[in-house]
């Protein structure tokens, strides 16, 4: 008798244990959720009122520059290799 008993209280144990950690796992998620999404409201906050305050100042001029694609591919493309036809 005092198996079973043991046996209940761990099932009860175990069903009570999972149906806890289901609600606190949602809740810590949203709140992780919300706490990341904050963060990266206020970067994002930040860096456009940079971006403003840059492109009030007169006569400023920003040019950003980056690799053209086809420079890269004339650099993967190796050495050029003169050839003669032959004549038969």
């Amino acid at each position: 008798m005092g198996f079973l008993k043991t046996i209940c209280v761990i099932v009860i144990f175990y069903y009570l244990f999972k149906m806890i950690m289901r609600l606190v796992a949602t809740f810590l998620l949203k709140h992780f959720a919300n706490k990341m999404h904050n963060r990266f409201q206020q970067q994002f906050n930040q860096e456009h009122q940079k971006q403003q305050v840059k492109s009030e100042e007169e006569g400023s001029i920003t040019i950003k520059t980056t690799e053209t694609p086809n420079q890269n591919k004339l650099n993967d493309l190796g050495e050029y290799v003169d050839f003669e036809e032959i004549d038969e």
